[in-house]
């Protein structure tokens, strides 16, 4: 095709724009720090703006389709790989099992409306997954630049709690006195086992000694700050799993270096902590005395108003659905319904609340097949990861959400659907060879 002398100069600018952008898009493609920038925005901004997580989750996805196209280009050109590969795909798969349960509720779910709502919320759960196959592993240096952007940004996110707390202490005092979250946090139980691995993974960090110096001081200041911080938001999920993190570790290295009583030493101290914690922060303190004051008031038989009781009822009231529907649930759809009708037969004097475990949650809504498929999809991925330090934080991060699926629902809301879908994938990507 040769242009007419008319369109010759048009027909230039455009081959020479068209070669620009195709030699940026390639520059950039072959760069990954961009990467870096895009998973540090998902992971920080899920703390504290919805906005900002749908953008970073919608630019992670446009990346993905990208690196598919030179992908699929140079197979094209000179061979190589496919682009898909179901062996490699299916531990994705494993990590959206609870999006594709939910997809399939919808066969026997009659409300439509909390259906659809379901899978808006639980989409990342299949497109954070399918993005992070579809792009390229990070190097060493990436892998640990994410957790050095997300270490610094909680500890600057810590040091304006404790500033804040110094200042307006009996504020926080009163809201945990009347069983409320503190201030300037979206989410604070998920906010806080956020927190808790991060500080898992720096100790990680610092003890495998992968950081140069400065980094080494820099985390140090950030874990001590995120120490600190999340006894004053003192969510009790946040630290139940944050101090089983902590000895976990400790005696793993017990046994890993046989230093038995050394180790035994740092349990104790560890141990003391929150018992000092109790008599210095006054948050602190107030959580403690809120939380026997509740169980008090269980035993007694009031659990009205009182949010450990509310959650007990939130339970018994999931299990009682789970046994009326147990081969296939109550379907996703339905399943606020049905927990408002039970509220009104067993509990009417409580307000509705959705069941405090994960798993209470997938078994009313999918019975004891999707029970068992998300365990299998939960499960399949703990094997696998060869790699000491990966190993490591592999193992912390299924600790992490164990315990956060026994306490909490964080796969019913968009921060604790972000965090494991994300962070399972990455491990995943890169696990597929040595970092």
């Amino acid at each position: 095709f040769v242009p007419s002398q008319k369109f010759l100069p048009t027909y230039f600018l455009f081959s020479m724009r068209k070669n620009t952008i195709s030699r940026l898009l390639n520059q950039i493609s072959s760069d990954n720090n961009y990467l870096v920038l895009l998973f540090a925005l998902l992971i920080t901004s899920s703390a504290w703006s919805f906005f900002l997580t749908s953008v970073s989750t919608i630019l992670i996805t446009a990346a993905a389709i990208l690196n598919f196209w030179f992908q699929r280009r140079k197979y094209d050109k000179v061979g190589g790989e496919r682009d898909f590969s179901f062996k490699k795909y299916f531990p994705y798969v494993c990590v959206s099992a609870l999006f594709f349960l939910t997809v399939l509720s919808g066969l026997w779910s009659e409300n439509s409306h909390d259906y659809l709502g379901a899978i808006r919320i639980k989409a990342p759960l299949f497109v954070l997954p399918l993005s992070i196959y579809f792009l390229p592993k990070l190097s060493t240096k990436q892998f640990y630049k994410i957790f050095t952007i997300l270490i610094i940004f909680l500890g600057c996110y810590g040091l304006f709690i404790i500033i804040d707390y110094s200042f307006h202490s009996k504020i926080y005092t009163q809201l945990l006195y009347f069983g409320q979250p503190v201030p300037h946090i979206r989410d604070h139980v998920r906010f806080t086992i956020l927190c808790a691995f991060a500080f898992i993974v720096g100790v990680i960090t610092l003890e495998k000694n992968v950081l140069i110096k400065i980094f080494q001081r820099i985390y140090l200041a950030a874990l001590a700050i995120i120490f600190i911080a999340l006894h004053i938001i003192s969510a009790r999920s946040g630290l139940l799993i944050l101090y089983a993190s902590i000895l976990v570790y400790i005696i793993r290295l017990a046994f890993i270096k046989r230093q038995y009583l050394k180790h035994s030493f740092f349990v104790l101290v560890i141990a003391l902590i929150p018992i000092i914690a109790f008599y210095t922060v006054d948050s602190f303190h107030q959580k403690i005395n809120y939380f026997l004051w509740d169980r008090q008031m269980q035993q007694q038989g009031d659990s009205k108003t009182y949010s450990d009781g509310e959650r007990w009822v939130s339970n018994e009231i999931g299990i009682k659905i789970f046994k009326e529907n147990k081969l296939l649930g109550t379907g996703v759809g339905d399943f606020w319904d049905s927990i408002k009708k039970e509220y009104t037969l067993s509990a009417p004097s409580f307000d509705p609340k959705m069941p405090h475990n994960q798993f209470i949650v997938v078994a009313a809504s999918f019975g004891i097949l999707g029970l068992m498929v998300f365990l299998f999809g939960f499960l399949y991925n703990l094997n696998g990861f060869d790699y000491e330090i990966l190993g490591e934080i592999k193992l912390f991060f299924y600790l992490n959400m164990l315990l956060a699926f026994c306490f909490d629902v964080p796969l019913e809301a968009e921060f604790g659907i972000v965090f494991y879908a994300f962070f399972a994938s990455l491990l995943i990507k890169q696990n597929d060879e040595k970092v």
